[in-house]
């Protein structure tokens, strides 16, 4: 049985493989570490059903059971800081122990003990996660702890011609001498001594247990670590920084998509100008002060973009969503003190503004998309918690076994065996993956690529044989015989010629464009949501197309010919069929349409 945590490493060890390949795109790789962890066929499937379980009122009417029936989600107690927090390692999902504001990120005594490093050093930083691995880090400390970045009047258009040394000269400046300290958005006066007080207060916390502890949690939910990497500190304020409460990206912004070894960490010190100079958590909810009330939670948060940054795995058009929703979980978002009840409440409540808030759109600082984010996360890991993942290694071959229940097998190879019972009383397929159905539960095959699976059944309800593309390669099912499935690769280009004896014939995901040939036999054709631009080809009456995740709503044209249909879809991507085929059925409207070729309608079946 999976748990969110282990759910969760193996989502970000499926992005890992993306790591050195700067070009990758963030929605293909998130759609590959969805489809290894879940019985979602990509992101965007993952999505639609997500909205649709949390806002479905029908199913569970009260909000709060909702939440925690679909997605895990319970809901802090007002004013209640011993509230499990929903972290990832936290009871509420799956853990063995409550995590509380307080205990998140767990420290062993107050800061006033606390030495302070030397300004303008690089100290050596190790930390141990729970499996007993150690991991080694260096953190460059500020050439002052009296000066801070000073954006007062400043927008991110006037820096971005500016080098490094440019904007450090004109804009690092020391603070001690000012008597009061506001901007025009920053409207509360604080003096340069609080603030200095305050970047001390915060520098004693990263020195003596916040990135050790944040690090540490990082590797512990997501398996995520920052071994050799150096992370460089700084402090801001005012200006376009003003309603941040702390940034992080690598030091060289041309390794964005790649991994890197150097990383900052910007902190707003006038907003924890006024914070506790004793609480080991960084606490701020003290008179005078503002912003969440433990700052360790915050750092706990820019350290998983940190080690993402670290590993290369945020890619152009990764998601807000994702890249912010991944760094709550660590932390946890649905304790009172987070905030983001009622953001949360509001969202599992309002299906059109849940969908809004999950575009497949970069960015930062879009608050509602955290927290969708976050609720995105829990959901992902409370329809996994069932479900046993077995997940093949490079290298060496592997035997799968399945013994029954829910099951994913990910990433397997042609030098790998399956083992399964012969049980089944039929087969049904998801995406572009393999799902044989039993009496007593599911066999996922996940990502299978080059590979002759022999699923000869006595009883005759699955195909002789099944065959998932490695790449770019064409498929002649008249190699085979009996009836067959085939598979085409994701985003490669894939010819398939269907058998004699009935195929079913499934294009790969992604927006290459694959052509699909019919034979003699009884065939069924897939396409689905996200598929591109793909052919059917030598279709007749007796073969059925099956539209995957798309309702009537997302085939804006829908063209009948003399001898053929040419569909297109919202999504950009396109299906020309030549030949009379004889049902077109959308499963996402459960609906099944017959096309009449010689009165070019459609009628419902």
């Amino acid at each position: 049985m999976s748990t969110a945590v282990n759910t969760m490493k193996d989502f970000f060890n499926a992005m890992k493989n993306y790591s050195s390949n700067g070009n990758a795109n963030g929605v293909t790789i998130l759609n590959d570490a969805v489809r290894t962890v879940s019985h979602f066929a990509s992101l965007q499937d993952a999505i639609n059903n997500f909205v649709h379980d949390v806002t479905d009122t029908e199913t569970y009417s009260d909000t709060a059971e909702r939440l925690k029936e679909t997605s895990g989600i319970v809901l802090g107690a007002d004013n209640d800081n011993t509230a499990d927090t929903g972290a990832i390692t936290g009871l509420n999902a799956g853990g063995s122990t409550l995590k509380n504001a307080v205990t998140i990120v767990p420290e062993d005594f107050d800061l006033t003990y606390l030495p302070l490093p030397t300004a303008g050093s690089t100290t050596t930083h190790t930390y141990t996660g729970n499996d007993g691995q150690t991991f080694t880090y260096y953190v460059e400390w500020p050439a002052s702890f009296t000066k801070m970045y000073d954006f007062r009047g400043v927008t991110q258009e006037m820096l971005k011609d500016m080098s490094d040394s440019e904007i450090t000269e004109k804009y690092f400046k020391d603070i001690s001498t000012v008597d009061s300290y506001t901007d025009e958005f920053f409207t509360e006066s604080i003096t340069g001594e609080q603030m200095i007080s305050g970047m001390e207060t915060v520098i004693k916390g990263l020195y003596g247990f916040w990135l050790n502890q944040g690090l540490k949690l990082a590797y512990d939910s997501y398996g995520l670590d920052f071994d050799g990497k150096t992370i460089v500190i700084q402090f801001a304020g005012g200006g376009w920084f003003t309603d941040t409460q702390a940034a992080t990206s690598p030091v060289d912004s041309a390794q964005m998509t790649v991994p890197t070894d150097k990383i900052s960490m910007t902190i707003n010190v006038p907003l924890y100008a006024i914070i506790d100079p004793a609480d080991q958590n960084g606490n701020t909810e003290i008179e005078g002060g503002s912003q969440q009330s433990y700052l360790d939670r915050t750092i706990a948060h820019e350290l998983i973009h940190a080690t993402m940054f670290g590993k290369g795995i945020i890619k152009d058009n990764s998601p807000e969503f994702f890249t912010e929703g991944v760094a709550e979980l660590v932390q946890g978002l649905d304790d009172s003190e987070a905030q983001e009840t009622d953001t949360i409440t509001s969202l599992a409540e309002n299906s059109e503004k849940l969908s809004k808030a999950m575009a497949l759109e970069q960015g930062t600082g879009t608050s509602i998309r955290y927290t969708a984010g976050y609720m995105f996360l829990r959901y992902l890991c409370q329809q996994s918690l069932n479900v046993d993942t077995q997940i093949g290694n490079s290298k060496t071959p592997v035997n799968f076994t399945y013994n029954g229940g829910e099951n994913i097998i990910s990433k397997y190879k042609s030098s790998d065996s399956i083992s399964y019972w012969t049980d089944y009383t039929g087969v049904a397929v998801s995406g572009d993956d393999l799902i044989l159905n039993s009496s007593s539960g599911k066999l996922h095959i996940r990502d299978a690529r080059n590979k002759v699976i022999d699923i000869v059944n006595p009883s005759g309800n699955l195909p002789s044989y099944a065959y998932m593309a490695s790449g770019v390669e064409d498929i002649n099912g008249e190699n085979y015989s009996g009836t067959e499935m085939i598979i085409g690769a994701d985003n490669a280009s894939n010819t398939i010629t269907a058998g004699n004896g009935g195929s079913s014939l499934w294009g790969g995901n992604g927006y290459a464009t694959d052509i699909l040939n019919g034979g003699s036999g009884q065939d069924v054709f897939f396409y689905g949501s996200g598929n591109g631009g793909d052919f059917i080809n030598n279709a007749d009456s007796n073969d059925t197309i099956n539209l995957l995740g798309i309702t009537k709503e997302q085939i804006p044209t829908a063209t009948i010919t003399d001898n053929g249909v040419h569909l297109q879809f919202t999504d950009g991507g396109s299906l020309i069929v030549n030949g009379q085929a004889g049902n077109f059925v959308l499963s996402a409207d459960g609906q099944s349409y017959r096309a009449d070729y010689q009165n070019k309608v459609w009628s419902l079946n």
